[in-house]
């Protein structure tokens, strides 16, 4: 039979594997370029003509799909259902920042807005995507943790 861990053991066992998870929860440099680059694509679906429109949001959801897999073969973890309330909070302020640069990449078409939105919508979706990326493993990290 085995021996039931102490208390204090049981605690030392919990604090052990979380240390050990704060350093397998990375996010690599090379994902976050390509995750703020995929984000940006969907911004740009919706700057570019119809045309080209249906061709990039194919290449923008298999790239997505790529990315997650390759992902969570290399480094171990996905995340998913079970985010954290700090990791969903930043998700939702993404979402809401990306439904306003589509909102701003869309406005040359659809109310003769200037050329430069589009470009410019495309440019900001990158910048916050890479910049969401940091503080979304952060929060990820600070709610696991404890």
């Amino acid at each position: 039979m085995t021996q039931d861990p102490t208390p204090q053991q049981a605690l030392e066992a919990i604090r052990s594997i979380r240390a050990d998870l704060d350093r397998r929860l990375v996010y690599p440099l090379g994902s976050r370029v390509i995750h703020a680059t995929l984000m940006a694509g969907v911004v740009a679906v919706f700057a570019a003509p119809a045309g080209v429109a249906f061709g990039l949001a194919v290449l923008i959801a298999l790239g997505a799909i790529v990315v997650a897999l390759r992902d969570r073969a290399r480094l171990g973890w996905q995340a998913g259902v079970g985010l954290s309330r700090g990791a969903q909070a930043v998700g939702l302020g993404l979402g809401l920042a990306m439904m306003a640069l589509i909102a701003l990449a869309m406005s040359p078409r659809l109310f003769d807005g200037p050329v430069w939105a589009g470009p410019l919508a495309v440019a900001l979706a990158w910048l916050a995507a890479f910049a969401a990326g940091e503080v979304w493993m952060r929060a990820y990290r600070r709610d696991v943790a404890g």
